[in-house]
């Protein structure tokens, strides 16, 4: 009996003991270049446990006693390296990075100590300061530590970058169709039907390993950008299983429970599904044959009432509170050798916004044209979700496949009313706008290292799919004479309804539907040398690559309006009845109105691309602080579009051209702590589809038409960087960057003013424009304050700050219309002279609590480049404050608080009439001013 108690103690206490168990994961790098070591031993001191890394330099040890350890990393040639203080606790992965040094001849191998805290909490400055070209980037730990749910907020934290909208990216104050979107190495399609930019606000930040942004070149990235390549990395193996939950909810100061006005849509539109019962009738004939049934009298009315009478409006008296669902899951499978790994999540986003926007327009003699209030209503729905599978098989190998979907919808109902005084006519406008955005991509990844020639060959497919459609878009006019002349019209709004032919601008429905396919390959392998045969310092990789893509778009549009049947027969009484009564069937007759198709051969287009790409990349070390990183980017890149004029004629675009992308960073090492940069190089941005497509949108925001320019050229851009960094330690940043940038053919929007006040938005070419400033950002810890005040308070401070002046000039000289010699010069659209990004970040580990202050403006801006004596419209600056504050509670759980745009600032475009280079309300003309309100939002997660 004794023995058995005996044996039981012994068991309790040792299931007791294995039960408080943890584990320590991490990477080892190259402390020169920053490239990740595989095959490095990894071993707990007193122990007999231990790892090697695998192919991307990672390791894990697993099943560890709760407590307090060391581990030794040693490899073949490096100096092997001591952490100690590393914690390990119950159920926890503590996360330990480091870098090793290679052995100096000169003094042999050496042995380096070091605590946990100094080697790891530098990790992404290691990865920048060791990158090949100029980077800045938020990592994982960050990421973790961080209040931001989704992509676009993450990006708020990286040095030069704002976010406008919430989702859409500018670099260095340089316009976002300058960009270019990657994961996982291999391109993103545009998110976006008119313009070249990507929604960043599609990605839970749950599922992200790291987000940097290159913003210098280097042959191994795509050519077509000037800003910066951003690089979205996803997980694949995860260190722990876990499942995650979040739901929060929020509001906005001037929409939530306030009156709100909707329409009639469908059932799923709380999922972001509702284009099937807004789509044309699955019975509506062809374009060629409905007009055909039209413009015979005897089935014109029949075919007239083939669309719903869908023209009511509804009022609410409450906006709901928003919504959000974040469901995350992990779960990695080890097998001898083998490691296994899915990743998961879906994301789930409603939100319901109202807008007081203030539109008007001038007379190039500042006469006002328009003066209009819209009361815009917004609901937004966003689903996505993402699923991630991996391999890795031995220390050599690693196979990934990582899909993503995202759909994201909106439904906007625009009342208008105001003045028109162009027409002299008070008028009260709608519009019913839903919109449908769908994103499907996938990737088949591997990574293989040839362990007998020290060969690494990486390679990517992916297919990406783009679907943007608007169904049945409304537009309504009522209308009454500015000037009363005592008639019944003069008192009671009539409906603009056109005679004869119709208008999808006036009493008209708009059908469009956009899809893009994105086929990607890349291919990589990287050759180790040796530039002095046995010499350490000398090492170097040449990587020798291919990268293609091919797009294809199509791009379909109907358009249908209602028309006055027939004059002299009309029951004018008609055109008094409000929106909801007056196309109802029973007034679809000889008598009353008719339906009428105007979609003509500009409103398709087919269009295609491809990209085939050969790169040669040196990356050499010359001695102890020297490293080039050179090569050069051979790009071949075709484009055709075809498409008509609205007369009919044929447009057949066929562009190709070769482009040579020569580039080079220098890095200069004066110590272990600091860098001197230069990086030349070539860059190419070329147009969008859209940009070149004629097909013509009325846009009811703006009361004007948007349409391409099939004449638009590629712009070649050269790019001239120079930086210093310097790395403190502990997670600290001091650097300053000068950089310049030629512009030769350059991409503007402008805006072409016709007669009677007509405007229209479109692209054009500028011969030659540059670009140049300087960047400064400053990353430290606040602990040297505690000294001072005799508190330890401050070592949980950090402080950032990030700011950039730019200088941009387009030159003029050259333009058909004549300038004078004060107007030669001014600055590029899109081009923020400046921009600030501060923060102020307090993170407490022992109380689990975070506070993060954000704050945030950018410099006046040209919006659209005015024409023909109408002048540029500038976007004024605005201030943005955010606040964030997080709380872990029940050990695994977390509140978070998020508090947007608290100033709130007027957000106003207008033209600068007394050409003082700022807004003055008085004296300048606004064309547009927006109130959004303050976003109040909370949340909980909980990891099980």
């Amino acid at each position: 009996m004794k023995r058995l108690s005996a044996l039981l103690t012994i068991f309790t206490l040792t299931t007791s003991l294995f039960a408080q168990q943890g584990s320590i994961s991490g990477k080892v790098a190259d402390g020169s270049t920053g490239e990740m070591i595989p095959g490095a031993k990894v071993s707990i001191d007193g122990m007999s446990k231990g790892a090697m890394t695998d192919l991307d330099g990672m390791f894990s040890i697993q099943q560890i006693p709760v407590g307090t350890y060391s581990i030794t990393i040693s490899y073949y040639q490096y100096n092997s390296k001591i952490i100690t203080d590393i914690v390990v606790k119950k159920d926890e992965v503590t996360n330990v990075n480091a870098s090793i040094d290679k052995v100096v001849t000169e003094i042999g191998p050496i042995t380096v100590k070091v605590t946990v805290n100094k080697e790891s909490n530098t990790n992404l400055l290691q990865l920048q300061k060791n990158a090949a070209s100029t980077i800045d980037g938020i990592s994982s730990e960050t990421i973790k530590k961080s209040p931001d749910r989704a992509a676009s907020d993450v990006l708020k934290r990286v040095s030069g970058a704002s976010v406008q909208d919430n989702k859409f990216v500018v670099i260095r104050g340089l316009n976002d169709r300058y960009n270019t979107a990657m994961i996982n190495g291999l391109p993103l399609p545009s998110t976006e039907a008119d313009r070249k930019a990507f929604s960043f606000d599609i990605f839970p930040s749950n599922m992200l390993d790291n987000m940097l942004i290159y913003k210098t070149a280097s042959p191994d990235l795509p050519g077509d950008f000037a800003g910066g390549v951003i690089q979205i990395n996803t997980k694949d193996i995860p260190e722990k299983d876990y499942i995650s939950a979040t739901i929060g909810t929020g509001m906005n100061t001037q929409s939530t429970f306030k009156e709100y006005t909707n329409y009639p849509g469908s059932k799923n539109d709380w999922i972001g599904y509702g284009i099937g019962d807004r789509s044309m009738p699955s019975d509506i004939p062809t374009t060629t044959d409905l007009k055909e049934l039209l413009y015979n009298t005897e089935t014109r009315f029949e075919y007239s009432t083939i669309f719903e009478n869908d023209w009511a409006l509804n009022n609410q008296q409450s906006s709901p509170l928003n919504q959000s669902y974040q469901l995350a899951f992990a779960k990695s499978i080890k097998q001898k050798e083998n490691n296994f790994g899915v990743t998961g999540g879906l994301n789930y986003n409603y939100n319901r916004r109202f807008f007081d926007v203030t539109r008007r327009d001038f007379n190039t003699d500042s006469s006002r044209l328009f003066d209009y209030n819209d009361k815009t209503y917004r609901e937004n729905v966003m689903l996505g979700a993402m699923l991630n599978f991996a391999a890795k098989l031995g220390d050599h190998s690693k196979i990934s496949f990582k899909n993503m979907y995202s759909n994201m919808s909106e439904d906007a109902v625009i009342m208008r009313d105001g003045r028109n005084f162009d027409a002299d006519q008070i008028i009260a406008a709608t519009a019913m706008q839903y919109t449908s955005n769908r994103l499907f991509s996938s990737q088949l990844n591997g990574e293989h290292l040839m362990t007998k020639h020290k060969l690494k060959l990486r390679w990517g497919l992916n297919y990406s799919n783009t679907q943007t459609t608007v169904p049945n878009l409304k537009r309504m006019l009522y209308y009454k004479n500015g000037t009363p002349q005592g008639t019944l019209a003069d008192s009671v709004f009539t409906a603009y309804v056109p005679f004869g032919v119709p208008t999808p601008d006036y009493a008209g429905r708009f059908f469009s539907d956009l899809n893009e396919n994105l086929y990607a390959a890349l291919a990589e392998l990287g050759i180790p040398f040796n530039l002095i045969k046995g010499k350490s310092g000398f090492e170097g990789t040449t990587k020798i690559g291919y990268a293609g893509s091919i797009k294809d778009r199509t791009f379909d549009a109907r358009v249908f309006g209602y028309a006055i049947n027939s004059p002299a027969q009309f029951d004018y009484d008609l055109l008094y009845l409000p929106q909801n009564e007056i196309f109802a069937d029973e007034n679809i007759s000889a008598q009353g109105f008719k339906l009428g198709e105007t979609t003509n051969p500009s409103d398709s287009y087919t269009a295609g691309s491809s990209l085939h790409a050969g790169y040669v990349m040196t990356d050499q070390k010359l001695g102890a602080k020297f490293r080039a990183v050179y090569g050069l980017r051979v790009e071949q890149f075709n484009q055709q579009l075809n498409s008509n004029t609205y007369g009919g004629d044929s447009i057949s675009i066929n562009n190709s051209n070769l482009s040579y992308l020569p580039s080079i960073n220098f890095t200069f090492s004066p110590g272990t702590r600091s860098n001197l940069r230069f990086a030349a190089s070539k860059t190419v941005a070329r147009p969008d589809f859209r940009e070149l497509a004629p097909f013509s949108f009325y846009d009811f925001n703006t009361s004007s038409a948007v349409v391409g320019n099939d004449t638009l050229l590629s712009t070649d851009i050269i790019n001239l960087d120079l930086r210093y960094e310097f790395f403190p330690g502990n997670g600290q940043l001091i650097s300053a960057s000068v950089f310049y940038k030629d512009f030769s053919n350059p991409i503007e929007n402008t805006v072409f003013f016709g007669g009677s006040g007509s405007r229209t938005y479109t692209y054009q070419n500028v011969t030659d424009a540059v670009d140049y400033g300087i960047e400064v950002e400053w990353r430290t810890k606040l602990s040297g304050l505690d000294s001072l005040f005799n508190t330890k308070l401050f070592d949980n401070f950090t402080f950032f700050t990030n700011l950039t002046y730019v200088k941009s000039e387009v030159d003029l000289s050259n333009v058909a219309t004549a300038v004078t010699e004060e107007e030669q010069f001014r600055p590029m659209q899109g081009q923020s002279p400046y921009l600030i990004n501060s923060g102020l970040m307090y993170q407490n580990e022992d109380l689990g609590l975070g506070v993060n202050i954000m704050y945030n403006r950018i410099g006046r801006r040209i919006a659209f480049v005015g024409t023909n004596g109408y002048q540029d419209i500038y976007e004024n600056p605005r201030n943005v404050f955010d606040l964030q504050i997080s709380k872990r509670v029940f050990k695994k759980g977390e509140i978070k608080f998020n508090a947007s745009d608290i100033f709130n600032n007027y957000h106003v475009f207008y033209q600068d009439f007394n050409r003082s280079g700022k807004y003055e309300a008085d004296e300048d003309k606004q064309i547009t001013g927006i109130k959004y309100g303050v976003n109040l939002s909370i949340s909980f997660a909980y990891k099980f």
